[in-house]
């Protein structure tokens, strides 16, 4: 049984075996963009490398053209406290 359909989602159901998806929140501030400004982007991937892969495949499909981004500018976002958490503020 779910507690909530939140989890219900991250279920997934391969033949009669249940399997946990757990999926983890990543941010990416490098990479470029339309404009010559900053840039910001959050994924939502099981690891840094899946974050990473759909980040370039999205980068790709906005019409930003093939970006290869380094794994160490794929940054694990901390989810296990309520906060606010600034990705871009301005200041170059």
């Amino acid at each position: 049984m779910f507690t909530n359909a939140a989890s219900a989602e991250r279920k997934i159901i391969v033949g009669f075996i249940r399997v946990e998806s757990e999926v983890k929140v990543f941010t990416c501030n490098y990479f470029n963009g339309h404009w010559p400004v900053g840039v910001a982007a959050v994924v939502v991937a099981a690891s840094a490398q899946d974050a990473k892969s759909k980040l370039e495949d999205e980068l790709f499909l906005s019409g930003l053209g093939v970006q290869k981004i380094e794994i160490e500018n794929i940054k694990l976002l901390k989810t296990d406290k309520a906060k606010a958490i600034i990705l871009a503020d301005g200041n170059y």
